[in-house]
């Protein structure tokens, strides 16, 4: 994502103003991240010959999903927490306390009883009496589908996250596709995220590249972030060490 012309960003409302022919634009984005995982494929032959041997394919497949929630949207904003500079906040505070703990865990149950529903006969009765998710103030957001593009497949041959120049290429094509820059002057960073391996191989590649001459070539347009049940697990291992 390239953009020529005199651009102004201001990051706290993603307002994007575009300057280009005398021709001004404005727009309110809704943000969005990048979610990529590897894509590994084993066939077997039935019968295995010196020309039919077993193949290991490897891909690297990458979607763009926006986020539904943001705190501009039209909510309950006198019970949201008032925002803060990241810097200005301890990092005791980024610790969870005793009550979000059992609160993750009383999720964890939740949805460990819902499988257990679903796929043992004995208690499928349950079913009609259980609920089918966990009601909170978003339902009414976070119920709609889900905004997501197939971006890429990325060829393993070309690139692999099994490797450290593989994961390179896979940012560097991330950093073409997605990230707001101009030049090498990058406007805006995007969330990258993925399964602990993968954000700890991505975050390896980035420190790899930091001696580049320019941000945007030292792929700093990158914030990661592992996904969903992966960050929460991460919460859960920080609060039992």
């Amino acid at each position: 994502m390239n953009i020529d012309g005199d651009i102004i960003h201001n990051e706290r409302d993603s307002n994007v103003i575009i300057d280009r022919d005398n021709d001004v634009n404005t727009f309110i984005p809704k943000p969005f991240k990048i979610i990529g995982d590897n894509l590994d494929v084993c066939i077997a032959p039935t019968r295995m010959t010196m020309k039919k041997q077993r193949q290991s394919l490897h891909w690297f497949l990458t979607m763009v999903k926006q986020k539904r929630i943001t705190y501009h949207d039209d909510l309950n904003k006198s019970s949201t927490v008032n925002q803060k500079q990241i810097l200005d906040i301890p990092s005791s505070e980024w610790i969870p306390s005793s009550e979000q703990i059992d609160s993750i865990l009383n999720n964890f149950v939740f949805h460990i009883s819902t499988t257990l529903i679903k796929y043992i006969k004995m208690l499928s009765p349950i079913k009609v009496s259980y609920p089918s998710y966990i009601d909170h103030r978003y339902t009414h957001i976070t119920s709609k589908k889900s905004i997501v593009l197939n971006c890429d497949l990325i060829d393993g041959l070309d690139a692999s996250e099994n490797s450290s120049q593989g994961m390179i290429k896979i940012l560097q094509n991330f950093h073409d596709l997605a990230v707001p820059h101009s030049s090498d002057t990058i406007l805006q960073k995007v969330v990258f995220g993925g399964d602990v391996l993968t954000n700890e191989r991505a975050f390896a590649a980035q420190e790899a590249m930091q001696n580049c001459q320019s941000k945007f070539a030292s792929l700093a347009g990158i914030i990661h972030r592992p996904e969903g049940l992966h960050r929460e697990f991460n919460f859960l291992q920080v609060q039992k060490c």
